[in-house]
């Protein structure tokens, strides 16, 4: 069902794809109650994926309850296998962010930004090559968060180091 769900969005069928996102939702809490341990993750990606297809038919209150959820669990989830799950929480937190802003919750937008770019250079740190594109994107998020507050000065830093991991990255790969 959650593939069907991204599928469905894929083609343009968004109310049919946030009804078989909806039903996986239901099938994994029931698997999550049982067996959280095995289960819990499914759940979040799929509230994630809640998120984005809510977010894409203009219902935003709606995806930042999915997300704030997912987010939680992936807070739990971290909690045990950091090493796992801290990617998947450094990106939800990234897009709650994004919401928090859309909804003029421009503070509680900050502090989830200011989170996600810690867990993300804590990621980039030990595997640059994968989560430095991350960690550029969600400086971005922070400084637009940091502009969004009036606090335009505090956001040259986080926009300077985006821009200075975005040309170490095309100097790399420039293909990419």
């Amino acid at each position: 069902m959650n593939n069907l769900s991204l599928w469905l969005a894929h083609l343009g069928r968004r109310e049919e794809g946030l009804a078989a996102i909806r039903e996986a939702i239901t099938i994994r809490r029931e698997l999550a109650a049982v067996r959280p341990d095995e289960f819990r993750s499914d759940l979040a990606r799929s509230l994630d994926n809640l998120a984005a297809d809510l977010d894409d038919l203009g219902r935003p209150e709606e995806a930042l309850a999915a997300r704030q959820e997912a987010v939680g669990l992936y807070r739990e989830l971290v909690k045990t296998r950091p090493e796992k799950f801290q990617p998947d929480l450094a990106s939800s937190l990234n897009d709650l962010a994004v919401y928090l802003k859309m909804l003029g919750r421009l503070e509680e937008a900050l502090a989830a930004s200011q989170e996600a770019v810690g867990f993300y250079r804590q990621l980039a740190a030990t595997r640059p090559e994968k989560f430095r594109p991350h960690l550029a994107d969600a400086l971005d998020t922070l400084a637009i968060g940091l502009i969004s507050l009036g606090r335009r000065e505090e956001a040259l830093d986080p926009i300077q180091e985006r821009v200075t991991i975005r040309q170490e990255l095309a100097v790399r790969r420039p293909d990419a």
